[in-house]
């Protein structure tokens, strides 16, 4: 072990260039990793220590884990089998890819997703793509296009993991055949705690078969018993049908796809069945409550009266994903009565933060109808409230909100908590040069506040104003030499605009552009854009 980390802290550190870690980078960094370690083996054929260290650590004890992870940790257990010098045939590989038609059949029986390993020629092989996405269905996306719309490979990967189902063309995500096979399978009652019956209350179980019979006991019109069957059109024997009658099934995770899944056939087939979606709204669990929302999201007026119908219930949910799936509804289907507007208003206030975001989303997409609300919640206590209100103000626009709710959002340029002043900045600067303009002078001021914030902002909404800020350019150029880096980056930007007003303060952004690291980018735009080369 010493001598493992004597390498780790030696050769290793020395050569080995470190990667970002997020997810999008993750793949590469993997096999950058197995791409480096496969060298340093080779290095180390001497039979060094440090070489048989490393033998050790890429051995122990990872196997089985190899063998159930991802793509890269597969990959690996073909370079460990080598390294080994175990008694088989080596991997067949170019630049990284699979070109032994067994080698990849082999890998993808032990994991689906070493298909993306493949020479391309095999992933347009049936029989390849078959045996990856029957061990793994999201195997399915690194399939070639023309298996992608094989319907018996679809097929397989979704009887698999019916995730998969995002990788098939449109045409079969909205075949119902093809749906139908996404929902789970008929099962007894849920183990408590299972995550797909999760009602999205404090992380508990969502109700069991019991306890819906329970629930049916008391809303007779939504037991799965019940008389009252989904309107029939087309073949009552169907797979739109048999999605449809799955709507009633005492399994909450059945309930939710079925609901899903009539969502991904559209409007008219939501329309057909929406007394039974309509009951579905008020189900027990809140993930069905929630897939109902989505279904009806897809239909509109008068199709979706029994979702504006339950839609106060709905936006006071006690299940926060539901609120989500109502607000977003709403945003499609609204703007509604003043009551129900009033509704998703008090959500802005939300205990939720993804809630609050939803109904300040839908608020926004309702236009003028909303202004007032928004303009309501320039008065409110809540920080974070008011620069919601703010930042959508300035999203919709001058147009749409008009001159009165700009004088209203003037007001928080004075106000004594920094937050607001920056977010009444941004959102006049968002309104553009007609809406900062009559306020320059109090923007102006905000120039010397105690917070970099403030300045920053101010800076970046006086830049709209351009060659009429020649009076203060002097002001706007002390900044440059301000010790927050993203003001500086603001005063570059602001002077751009003042045209040969800035042409005294030219050698300034030169020097920025040369030895200021942080804001040189933004200072050599500035040049460029006062005419001068860099």
């Amino acid at each position: 072990a010493g001598d493992f980390l004597a390498w780790l802290n030696g050769p290793l550190l020395q050569s080995w260039r470190p990667s970002c870690l997020f997810k999008a980078d993750e793949h590469r960094f993997a096999q950058e990793l197995i791409s480096f370690l496969e060298g340093s083996v080779a290095r180390y054929t001497s039979g060094g220590s440090s070489h048989s260290c490393l033998k050790l650590f890429l051995t122990r004890d990872y196997e089985q884990e190899v063998r159930t992870r991802s793509i890269p940790l597969q990959r690996g257990q073909h370079l460990l089998h080598r390294f080994q010098g175990e008694q088989q045939a080596d991997v067949v590989m170019e630049d990284g890819v699979l070109t032994d038609r067994m080698d990849v059949l082999v890998a993808v029986q032990a994991d689906g997703e070493a298909l993306s390993y493949a020479a391309e020629a095999f992933r347009n092989d049936r029989s390849i793509v078959l045996a990856a996405v029957q061990q793994n269905g999201q195997a399915l996306r690194f399939a070639s296009d023309e298996l992608k719309h094989d319907r018996e490979v679809v097929l397989a990967a979704i009887m698999q993991d019916p995730v998969a189902l995002q990788y098939a063309p449109h045409g079969l995500r909205t075949d119902p055949q093809v749906l139908l096979a996404t929902l789970p399978k008929k099962a007894g009652p849920a183990p408590p705690g299972r995550a797909s019956d999760n009602n999205g209350v404090g992380g508990g179980a969502g109700p069991d078969a019991a306890e819906f019979s329970e629930w049916t006991s008391v809303h007779p019109a939504s037991s799965s018993t019940c008389r009252v069957a989904p309107k029939p059109q087309g073949n009552p024997n169907g797979p739109t049908a048999a999605i449809a009658n799955r709507l009633r099934d005492d399994q909450p995770s059945v309930r939710k796809g079925a609901c899903l899944a009539l969502a991904q056939l559209g409007q008219e087939t939501v329309m057909q069945y929406a007394d039974e979606l309509a009951i579905r709204l008020k189900d027990p669990n809140g993930d069905v409550r929630e897939a109902a929302c989505k279904a009806f999201a897809t239909t509109n007026p008068p199709a979706s009266a029994p979702f504006m119908a339950s839609l106060p219930a709905l936006l006071e949910d006690p299940d926060p994903s539901v609120r989500v799936a109502a607000c977003k509804a709403f945003s499609k289907l609204g703007p509604g009565s003043e009551a129900l507007m009033a509704i998703l208003a008090e959500r802005l206030a939300d205990v939720a933060p993804a809630v609050r975001v939803a109904a300040q989303r839908a608020l926004e997409n309702f236009g003028s109808a909303s202004v007032r609300i928004f303009v309501s919640a320039l008065e409110a206590e809540d920080i974070g409230l008011r620069q919601a209100a703010c930042q959508s103000l300035g999203k919709m626009g001058l147009e749409t909100i008009g001159s009165k709710a700009v004088a209203a959002l003037a007001k928080g340029l004075d106000d004594e908590r920094w937050q607001i002043r920056v977010a009444a900045c941004d959102a006049l600067g968002l309104l553009g040069e007609a809406a900062t303009e009559p306020h320059g002078c109090r923007i102006a001021m905000l120039l010397a506040d105690d917070d970099g914030d403030v300045r920053r902002a101010a800076l970046e909404t006086l830049a709209q104003l351009g060659g009429a800020l020649a009076s203060i350019v002097g002001f706007i150029a002390a900044h440059l030499n301000d010790p927050r880096w993203p003001v500086r980056v603001a005063g570059c930007k602001a002077l751009s605009m003042m045209g040969s007003a800035a042409e005294p303060y030219t050698n300034a952004l030169a020097q920025l552009a040369q030895h200021d690291f942080e804001v040189q980018e933004e200072a050599r735009q500035a040049l460029l854009r006062l005419g001068i080369e860099v």
